[in-house]
């Protein structure tokens, strides 16, 4: 459902455009408001999942996600969906690693937990490419409010589920830390700022380079108090595994390249004159193709480990996009990329198995935390990025970013395996 609403939401986007009257860079900040908060907060949702509890969190979070998307839902202008959107990134933060820590509790031989971890890793790969596909066809039909109200009753059907069935993983002794948070906010907001306001302020602009050097200031910042914090939010520790730390960097360019695709691709198909519907079926086969292909991956990783399955699919993904650039978006090239893009984006499950193997016991929160703060915070990038390529009518630009993002993630699993 988080997933879903990070990615349905692209292929709807200049449907609100006319709607509420947005420009691109409002566009890419409703899309970022949810991401970046995502993102920022979901360290702190980790240390929160093992202080608190991951069932109490996880139940908590999710009637809180199922409130903002009532709001999204309801938002009569760009600036309140934009600040609802904002809102619904706070509950998505405290789900997502409340959820993986509930799961891996509730599997506690390695085995079945590798089998399960494949399971949930599929179907959020799902997730991500079904977006489009379920996006198109409810506003082209129902409107671009059916995104998030339908939200609703599944959010308070997976609410009864839950309740219901999981487990109480054991409370772990976990300070947070309110100093990490803050910078680590700025940083990562200040960052993607310049980056989307760069195009149309200019990038020499007192404001843009302004954004940067508080970016950055406060990224430096960020990293001195993790490494004297008694008990961080982000444990350099982690890091000492190089295997964790290459499966890091590739959920960051994985996401930068699949965020930015979908953003990218539907704003440009659109404007091409495609309707969302159209749009949603033009990616029907990579979203097929992601469901095999991630659905398959979760065994494979079982069995014969993460990091080549990992490399393989994110290599297609780069030819995927090579396809596209030099092809162009017709039909047969597009279907031919799109597929292999597809494949691309069956990866996650590799790298969650990548990430997870390498966090010592009872750190699982904090450990799927920093894993998916770099998946959003590679999301929202590749959004801000790409969007101001292509704004800047730079169409093969941005699949270069995005071929060049698929490479080096399969390059950064590869230089963790040898560690």
């Amino acid at each position: 459902m988080i997933t879903l609403d990070a990615t349905a939401l692209h292929v709807a986007l200049p449907t609100i455009a006319e709607d509420l009257g947005a420009s691109l860079t409002a566009l890419q900040w409703i899309a970022n408001a949810y991401t970046l908060v995502f993102a920022g907060l979901l360290l702190s949702s980790g240390a929160l999942s093992d202080r608190m509890g991951a069932r109490t969190v996880f139940l908590w979070a999710l009637m809180f996600f199922v409130g903002a998307s009532a709001l999204c839902g309801l938002a009569p202008s760009t600036e309140v969906l934009i600040a609802a959107r904002a809102i619904q990134g706070i509950g998505a933060a405290a789900i997502l690693p409340s959820s993986m820590a509930l799961l891996v509790d509730a599997f506690p031989d390695p085995k079945a937990r590798a089998r399960a971890l494949g399971s949930w890793s599929a179907i959020s790969a799902i997730a991500l490419v079904a977006g489009p596909l379920l996006g198109g066809f409810l506003a082209g039909t129902l409107g671009w409010r059916a995104i998030f109200l339908l939200n609703l009753p599944v959010g308070l059907l997976a609410l009864a589920a839950a309740a219901a069935s999981v487990g109480r993983p054991e409370r772990q002794d976990r300070a947070l830390d309110p100093i990490g948070q803050v910078l680590g906010i700025v940083a990562l907001a200040t960052l993607v700022f310049a980056a989307t306001e760069g195009r149309e302020l200019g990038w020499t602009s007192g404001i843009v380079i302004g954004a940067l050097a508080i970016g950055v200031a406060a990224a430096f910042g960020f990293v001195v108090a993790e490494r004297r914090h008694d008990n961080p939010m982000l444990p350099p520790a982690l890091f000492r595994s190089r295997a964790f730390t290459g499966a890091i960097l590739g959920a960051f360019l994985y996401n930068f390249a699949y965020y930015g695709a979908l953003f990218a691709l539907s704003f440009v198909l659109q404007t091409d004159g495609a309707v969302p519907v159209e749009v949603g079926l033009k990616f029907a086969p990579m979203t097929a193709t992601t469901a095999i292909v991630a659905f398959a991956l979760g065994r494979i990783v079982a069995r014969f480990g993460p990091e080549r399955p990992a490399v393989v699919t994110l290599t297609a993904g780069a030819l995927g996009t090579a396809v596209l650039m030099f092809g162009g978006l017709a039909a047969a090239p597009f279907l031919v990329g799109s597929l292999l893009i597809g494949v691309g984006g069956a990866t996650l499950p590799a790298i969650v198995s990548a990430t997870l193997e390498n966090v010592p016991s009872g750190r699982t929160g904090v450990g799927s935390a920093v894993l998916n703060t770099s998946r959003q915070a590679g999301g929202a990038f590749g959004v801000a990025v790409l969007g101001s390529l292509i704004g800047a009518a730079s169409t093969n630009a941005a699949l270069l970013a995005l071929l060049g993002s698929f490479l080096l993630g399969a390059l950064a699993i590869l230089w963790g395996k040898r560690g």
